[in-house]
């Protein structure tokens, strides 16, 4: 079971679009999932090297697995997360997401 949901944030002068995939893995435990193709955000992300270009490439996708369901089922959580995606404001940025958010999900 999975549910995928519109994503991102809005400022003043802008907005940024990401795609959260939220599955339930079972056993009462979920993932979540953030789908981003940047530039903003893409920092947080797993990378590496590129071995034959030398370049930096970025996993697009980042999950967190194994989330008690009750981190999940926090309304608190939702709010907040969908309220950067209506209410432009300064505050809305990568940094509040990854940093703020998606931490909170962590046991």
């Amino acid at each position: 079971q999975q549910v995928v949901l519109p994503g991102g944030w809005q400022q003043p002068n802008k907005a940024h679009l990401c795609l959260y995939i939220l599955r339930n893995t079972g056993s009462g435990k979920f993932s979540f999932s953030v789908i981003n193709t940047g530039p903003d955000g893409l920092e947080y992300h797993p990378s590496n090297f590129d071995s034959t270009t030398g370049r930096q490439t970025k996993q697009l996708c980042m999950t967190m697995w194994d989330i008690p369901a009750e981190r999940v089922l926090d309304s608190t959580f939702w709010v907040l997360l969908f309220r950067m995606q209506v209410y432009p404001s300064k505050k809305n940025d990568a940094a509040f997401l990854y940093t703020k958010l998606l931490t909170s999900l962590n046991s």
